[in-house]
């Protein structure tokens, strides 16, 4: 007679080769499951993303250091020279995210990976957005603005 722990292993194991045999059929029945189940399938996303928050959060500051080439010593130095504020518009970011690693798109555009030389700060979210447009339309915007008098 097989123990509780035995059956369970076994039906773990023969569940796992059904779905290997049959991985297109598994995946039109989960698909046609969440189609079907979108509020289940939106909590249980919720849930997993509160149980995983430090951890992307921490996957998502490192990812940045490695892309920005900067140190998790240098980012901290940044960070405390800017007293945790956006280096623009000096504030906290407003969605309580860590703030972002700017750099100059126009330094190393061809490379998947920044120098590291061409970092100017740590932006908050709403800027870091915005940076890149204003950048683009400077001319624009200034000559828009002071045809209003508003320069």
């Amino acid at each position: 007679m097989l123990s509780l722990e035995e059956k369970k292993a076994r039906q773990k194991i023969a569940s796992r080769k059904y779905r290997v045999a049959n991985r297109d059929k598994v995946r039109l029945q989960k698909a046609k499951w969440r189609k079907s189940n979108p509020d289940s399938v939106r909590a249980t996303g919720a849930k997993i993303r509160l149980k995983n928050f430090n951890k992307r959060k921490v996957w998502s500051r490192n990812f940045q250091i490695r892309q920005y080439s900067v140190s998790p010593e240098q980012y901290k130095e940044m960070f405390d020279a800017q007293l945790g504020l956006c280096a623009i518009c000096k504030r906290p970011d407003p969605d309580g995210r860590q703030l972002s690693i700017d750099h100059n798109h126009k330094c190393c555009p061809s490379q998947a990976k920044c120098c590291g030389k061409c970092v100017r700060g740590l932006l908050c979210g709403r800027c870091n957005r915005l940076l890149p447009l204003a950048e683009e339309f400077q001319v624009e915007i200034g000559v828009y603005l002071s045809s209003y008098g508003n320069l």
